[in-house]
């Protein structure tokens, strides 16, 4: 569930329903704050192609999407930014630990240090955490949404993709596949499915794959998730 383990309904005898979003691993930026409590919001569900479920709120001046400048970015469904929240039960910042504080509440806002995008009709989605968005020409490209379509690729057992430096578009992203027995999924395979993609307006142009890298396993951090940083290591260029 993009970015928030488990919503928790608490009825009223208002028409609006209240929701309290219980900070989890996916939005471990905000376990900081305990649970992020979203008053007065009006939640609606939605699934997009890749199978992700999207969140609708209604909510007062508590969040907004930011690129690096501390710019608003379009509310358009595609262009992302940093999520960045303000609210009265947020932390001030990190114990003993100034500079954190500061860089944690810059410009007035708590970094999540997650990237996001918004639609116009308010759907929220969280894309891809700030350490792994691929920024290819400009642009913002969430790895995530990128193995969410490469998953379902014929031959695919597990995806992790990441971004290699580029000398002309700054980064571009390399797929590093666990393969299925038997099967030797390629380039032009796993390009097809993000082509299908940017087709529909789900992926960035940029979003195509340079390379496709075959391992017989991707290394996992200590609490399981897939370690990105070790594969960037491993994959320098």
């Amino acid at each position: 569930m993009c970015g928030i383990a488990g919503l928790v309904r608490h009825g009223g005898a208002n028409a609006e329903d209240t929701y309290s979003a219980k900070s989890g691993s996916n939005l471990s930026a905000l376990s900081n704050a305990g649970n992020l409590v979203l008053s007065g919001v009006t939640i609606g569900t939605e699934q997009n192609s890749a199978g992700t479920l999207i969140l609708k709120f209604n909510a007062n001046a508590t969040e907004a999407r930011v690129n690096e400048a501390m710019q608003d970015v379009p509310a358009d469904g595609t262009t992302s930014g940093e999520l960045v929240v303000r609210a009265p039960w947020l932390t001030p910042g990190y114990t003993g630990d100034t500079d954190a504080s500061d860089t944690l509440w810059r410009g007035g806002w708590l970094h999540t240090q997650d990237i996001a995008t918004i639609d116009a009709d308010g759907y929220l989605i969280i894309r891809d955490r700030m350490k792994d968005v691929i920024k290819s020409g400009g642009e913002w490209v969430s790895s995530l949404a990128l193995e969410e379509f490469i998953e379902h690729v014929e031959g695919v057992a597990k995806i992790a993709v990441i971004g290699v430096p580029d000398p002309c578009w700054g980064e571009r992203p390399i797929g590093v596949v666990v393969p299925k027995e038997g099967a030797l999924p390629g380039l032009d395979l796993l390009n097809a499915a993000i082509n299908a993609a940017i087709g529909r307006g789900e992926l960035s142009q940029f979003a195509r794959l340079n390379r496709v890298e075959i391992v017989d396993s991707l290394p996992v951090t200590s609490v399981g998730k897939v370690d990105k940083k070790q594969l960037r290591l491993q994959f320098p260029a």
